[in-house]
């Protein structure tokens, strides 16, 4: 069954209904209706308590706020040249399950590269996205911007869905967010030949802290890093890519031991503001017991039906990948330099959260990356900031095409 959560004209057939997409001129990208419907979204997630019951889609208006978007489009022109841009047609956006608004940033994106867009999220209910609809099919109603929203579908259907075939035959791009088994199980269905595709499948992500830092931090200071860590963490119950399952401290035992004692207690309290469900504190209960079996982790360090919970790492890291699903457990490591984390790293591993390495230690760490580790490197508090560049690939420029024009004088 196809449930439509997003369309402004009713969806009677869907052959007839996506030919009808892919016959319809495309704008230009960044047209200037296209900021201007993007930028009306963003305020007015910022001026409706949508902002304040969701704090995911007040991160997401700010980051789509008119003067990021006036940036994003200097950008795709300087990198263009004298190539003209042009969109790259009809886009195909699979959308997670696990990080429920992301599909707004791909299906925004693609509206600004002047796409025909139509966008399968999950069928798992989510209350940020029905909040989020229902402000665009507000501004759906005002004349500005109806026609340009006429181009985008938001739907759901279950994964073996004919109509992963039927949208995969007809886009021009085919973006995939999701596991690896979905990721396998969409590229098997073939692309027409002049289509294009990203796929984001499943990557792991760690923090580093060095324990002296951390203990010469003022108090003040120390508990707004771990509000911020809490924050890159706990925000989607630690089941974001970018939010790290892994801590490595930098440190001698003693020195990492004190450091732990001050920020822990601090990263608790900050834990509080975000909902424990039952169904995570088991599964963060069976991971623990799980682990411990496999001889992959040593004492835990807190009580396992509180956030956080703390275990030892004994085993490679790669092996507790394969079993940690979130949920605020963190697997610990100790490590003598940043430079020891490059054994532990694999293709896997996309964002590295990072607090008090030097900027020699860190230009080490990439010179010496093995292949395809990491994609981000960033300060506490940045884990799950979204970026036009994500996982490598620049969503604008595939979303976009570039068109050579040979330019003759006269």
């Amino acid at each position: 069954m196809i449930e439509t959560f997003f369309a402004v004209d009713p969806v009677e057939s869907w052959p007839e209904h996506l030919a009808e997409l892919a016959r319809r001129p495309r704008r230009s990208p960044f047209a200037a209706e296209a900021m201007e419907l993007v930028g009306s979204l963003s305020e007015r997630i910022l001026k409706s308590d949508v902002a304040h019951r969701f704090p995911e889609l007040a991160a997401l208006a700010h980051w789509f706020r008119p003067a990021s978007l006036s940036r994003m489009r200097a950008d795709l022109l300087q990198s263009a040249g004298t190539q003209g841009i042009r969109p790259r047609g009809c886009a195909f956006l699979i959308a997670p399950a696990n990080v429920d608004i992301l599909f707004i940033y791909g299906w925004l994106l693609s509206l600004l590269a002047g796409n025909a867009t139509v966008v399968r999220v999950s069928q798992k209910p989510s209350d940020a996205r029905t909040s989020f609809l229902s402000l665009v099919r507000s501004a759906s109603d005002d004349i500005r911007y109806r026609q340009l929203l006429r181009d985008s579908v938001v739907v759901s259907y279950p994964h073996e869905s004919t109509m992963n075939r039927l949208l995969s035959q007809w886009c021009d791009l085919r973006l995939i967010w999701g596991g690896d088994a979905t990721v396998n199980a969409i590229r098997a269905i073939p692309l027409k030949p002049t289509a294009v595709e990203g796929a984001f499948a499943d990557r792991f992500s760690m923090a580093v802290f060095d324990a002296r830092v951390i203990l010469e931090e003022a108090d003040r200071r120390l508990a707004e890093l771990a509000r911020r860590f809490a924050n890159d963490t706990l925000w989607f119950s630690q089941q974001a890519c970018s939010s790290p399952r892994m801590v490595f401290w930098i440190g001698e035992p003693s020195d990492v031991e004190a450091a732990k004692a001050r920020f822990w207690p601090l990263f608790r309290e900050a834990a509080g503001a975000f909902d424990d469900e039952p169904a995570a504190m088991m599964s963060r209960v069976n991971d623990v017991f799980a682990m411990a079996a496999g001889g992959l982790i040593g004492g835990v360090g807190d009580n396992v039906v509180q956030v956080p919970t703390r275990a030892a790492g004994l085993a490679a890291a790669s092996a507790v990948r394969e079993l940690h699903s979130g949920f605020g457990l963190f697997v610990e490591y100790q490590i003598s330099s940043l430079a020891e984390l490059v054994s532990q790293l694999t293709d896997k591993d996309q964002t590295l959260v990072l607090h008090g390495a030097s900027p020699a230690a860190v230009d080490q760490l990439l010179d010496s990356l093995p292949n395809r580790a990491l994609d981000r490197i960033v300060r506490v508090g940045q884990a799950t900031d979204f970026g036009v560049t994500w996982d490598g690939i620049n969503l604008m420029d595939i979303m976009t095409r570039r068109v050579a024009v040979a330019r003759v004088a006269g």
